[in-house]
């Protein structure tokens, strides 16, 4: 009777150690898949954390629109016409655009660096052109005036009057009014230089005989 009693005690703690190694290896299992899906989680986020900022280092995309002007390149060009520029560029793009300067172009009397307008009418002289205007009327042809009647008022002068300035042909004169008509008139008379085919050495030679008053 004893015996069995204790070989039924030994069953029941057998069952009973039985029992907890199951719950604990069970309890070690589910701690083991959790701990996975922990690093599955961090793993993809770090993924996309990753994505995204390599997404935010993309440089966008240049949208902007480049501005436009029209120009009309004519004179001593090999190929006359209206060109489409950007904004900005300078007169040697207008006459790259028009395959350069003619043979008897006078290139030297043209401001090549000068910025362009949307608009704007851009006149290459001959050098016979130049010679002929600089020839229309004799230096200090006015003589019998006083010095302020002999200068010439570059702001409000007409075409006549501006072709009587040494070395002002009708070309000029008329892109002088141009200019002075789109930029509301010269503030001093060393604007004049920024009359193609007006360099330097044209208006130290024409300073004294011109006015803006």
């Amino acid at each position: 009777m004893k015996q069995e009693k204790a070989t039924g005690m030994l069953c029941r703690g057998a069952a009973l150690v039985l029992a907890v190694w199951c719950g604990m290896t069970a309890f070690a299992g589910c701690a083991r898949e959790q701990t996975q899906f922990v690093q599955l989680r961090s793993s993809v986020g770090q993924q996309s954390t990753t994505e995204a900022e390599a997404d935010s280092q993309i440089p966008e995309a240049h949208s902007e629109k480049v501005e436009m002007i029209y120009v009309y390149v004519c004179g001593a060009v090999r190929n006359a016409g209206v060109y489409t520029l950007e904004s900005g560029a300078r007169v040697f793009a207008a006459i790259e655009a028009a395959g350069g300067f003619a043979e008897d172009a006078a290139d030297e009397s043209i401001n090549q660096a000068r910025v362009l307008a949307d608009g704007e009418e851009l006149y290459v002289p001959t050098r016979e052109e130049l010679l002929s205007s600089s020839a229309v009327v004799p230096e200090n042809s006015r003589m019998g005036n006083t010095d302020k009647e002999q200068k010439v008022n570059i702001n409000t002068a007409d075409v006549s009057e501006l072709m009587t300035i040494t070395g002002i042909g009708e070309s000029r004169a008329r892109a002088i009014i141009a200019w002075r008509e789109e930029h509301g008139g010269f503030s001093s008379t060393e604007e004049l230089k920024n009359i193609d085919g007006i360099a330097e050495k044209t208006y130290e030679k024409i300073r004294d005989s011109i006015t803006v008053n």
